[in-house]
């Protein structure tokens, strides 16, 4: 996976945490740290940029603090985790498809097997847009981390 530059890495976090380009307020400073420790990989600025929108400062400065803590593998899973409990079960349904079945396939074919499964998943597979773990790619098709993968396998093993 290719590494952002600094301005870019920054352009994405301010995009997935204040809706805006360009950083906010005081969180200038916690934005440069936090984005010294992604290493310019644009899922983990998406993923932690996502966790972070809408919460306090004191929540921003606890992530910072974790993130020298633990290598970014394991935070992924202290995010993820509890974002994935938050999830409807037809949204958790729909994440385990993809993870197992639909990763890299046209969104278009994918939608239609679910309508005929009787599951309509527009609002669905926007959730899993909104806060990172699955993307749309420009061939129509469903995009997410390996690491994802492995934490949707773990989630089914449980």
């Amino acid at each position: 996976m290719r590494e952002l530059g600094p301005n870019n890495s920054l352009q994405l976090l301010c995009w997935h945490v204040f809706g805006l380009d360009a950083p906010s307020g005081d969180y200038e400073q916690l934005l440069w740290d936090i984005l010294s420790l992604t290493r310019g990989v644009p899922w983990a600025i998406e993923v932690i940029g996502s966790h972070l929108r809408g919460r306090s400062m004191l929540k921003w400065e606890e992530t910072l603090n974790k993130l020298k803590k633990v290598p970014l593998e394991s935070l992924y899973r202290e995010i993820l985790m509890p974002s994935y409990e938050k999830l409807d079960e037809e949204e958790k349904e729909i994440l385990l498809d993809i993870v197992f079945f639909f990763a890299d396939q046209d969104e278009t074919i994918v939608f239609y097997y679910w309508e005929a499964c009787g599951i309509y998943p527009k609002m669905s597979v926007d959730t899993l847009i909104s806060y990172a773990p699955v993307k749309i790619d420009d061939s129509n098709r469903f995009q997410m981390h390996g690491l994802l993968k492995d934490l949707g396998r773990e989630v089914a093993r449980k």
